[in-house]
C-alpha cells in the first residue's frame, strides 16, 4: 500500500490510542511498583518484542545495536527522558495542573512544526486544536480555577520539560528520514538499560504478581513499544498538524477507561469535554 498522509495520519493515530490505555495501567502498577523497575521492564520488553518481530520478518536483530551514537542520544532524550519527566512530574504532586502542563506537548510540536519545519496551518488546524485544548482543561479541572501551590514548582517544571521533550522529539523524528524500526528499538533498549542502572542504584526491586506482569506486558508491547514504531511512522507520513490535534483524544481516551472501570465518575463536565476534544479533532482534520 502506498505511503499517502491520510494512512500516515491514520497509522499516527494509532499510537495516540495505544497512550491511552497507559494511564490506567500506570496508576495500577505504581501503587507497588517502583518507576524504574516498571520502565526497565517495561522498555526490555518492548526490545524483545521488537527482536521477534525482526526475525519473523527475517532480519537480523543484532543490527539494534549497529546504530549512530547521535541515534543512541536521541532515544535516551526522547524515549527515555520524557518517561523520567513525567513520572517526576505526578510523584508527590497536584495530578490536575501538571496533567495540563504535560498535555502542552501537541501545541508546542505544532508551534516547532510551523517554526522549524515550514508547516502551514489551516484555520481549521488553529480552531481545531483550540477546541481540543479547551476540552482537556475543563476534564482535568473538572472545570474549575487551577490552583497553583509554589512549593509544588519543580513538579509543574517537570511536567513543562516532559511536554518540551516529547514536542522536539517528535518534530526530529519528523525530519530524520534515516531513522528506522531498527532505531526505534534501539531507543527503548538504551531507555531499558539505563531505567535498569537507575532501578539498581535507586530502588528496592519488588516481586510482581501475574496480573502485574500481564500488565507490564501490555505496557511494553503496545504503549511503550509499538506506539513508538507507529508514531515515527505517523510523524514521517502523517499530517503532524492534524495529529497534534488528535493527541487530545489520548486523556480522553484514559478518562473513559477510568471511569468505565469505576475508578472514575461520568459526569457532565467529562461529557462536555469529550464534545470539545472530538469535535476539535474533527474540525482540524477539515481541508480548506
Amino acid at each position: 500500500m502506498q505511503n499517502t498522509p491520510k494512512k500516515g495520519t491514520l497509522i499516527g493515530l494509532l499510537s495516540i490510542i495505544m497512550w491511552g490505555t497507559a494511564p490506567l495501567c500506570t496508576a495500577i502498577l505504581t501503587q507497588h511498583l517502583p518507576i524504574f523497575q516498571l520502565l526497565s521492564y517495561a522498555f526490555f520488553t518492548s526490545t524483545i518484542t521488537s527482536c521477534v518481530f525482526f526475525i519473523i520478518q527475517g532480519k537480523n536483530p543484532v543490527n539494534i545495536f549497529k546504530q549512530p551514537l547521535p541515534y543512541w542520544f536521541l532515544g535516551l532524550f526522547g524515549v527515555f527522558g520524557f518517561h523520567l519527566f513525567y513520572f517526576l512530574a505526578f510523584k508527590d504532586a497536584a495530578p490536575i495542573e501538571s496533567l495540563l502542563i504535560v498535555n502542552l506537548w501537541p501545541l508546542l510540536m505544532i508551534l516547532f512544526a510551523v517554526l522549524f519545519l515550514h508547516e502551514r496551518l489551516t484555520k481549521f488546524n488553529i480552531i481545531g486544536t483550540i477546541l481540543a485544548f479547551a476540552g482537556v482543561t475543563i476534564m482535568v479541572t473538572k472545570g474549575q480555577s487551577l490552583q497553583i501551590d509554589t512549593n509544588q514548582l519543580n513538579n509543574y517544571l517537570y511536567a513543562f520539560c516532559a511536554a518540551l521533550i516529547w514536542a522536539i522529539y517528535s518534530c526530529i523524528c519528523k525530519n530524520a528520514k534515516n531513522i528506522n524500526n531498527k532505531t526505534i528499538a534501539s531507543f527503548c533498549l538504551s531507555s531499558g538499560v539505563l531505567a535498569t542502572i537507575l532501578h539498581i542504584s535507586t530502588e528496592q526491586h519488588q516481586v510482581m504478581q501475574w496480573q502485574q506482569l500481564l500488565l507490564v506486558i501490555y505496557l511494553g508491547m503496545f504503549p511503550l513499544g509499538a506506539a513508538f514504531f507507529t508514531w515515527d511512522y505517523g510523524m514521517k507520513h502523517g499530517d503532524i498538524k492534524i495529529l497534534g490535534t488528535l493527541a487530545y483524544l489520548g486523556p480522553l481516551i484514559g478518562t473513559l477507561l477510568f471511569v468505565i472501570t469505576g475508578t472514575a465518575e461520568l459526569t457532565s463536565i467529562i461529557a462536555v469535554a469529550c464534545v470539545l476534544i472530538v469535535g476539535g479533532s474533527l474540525v482540524s482534520s477539515v481541508k480548506n
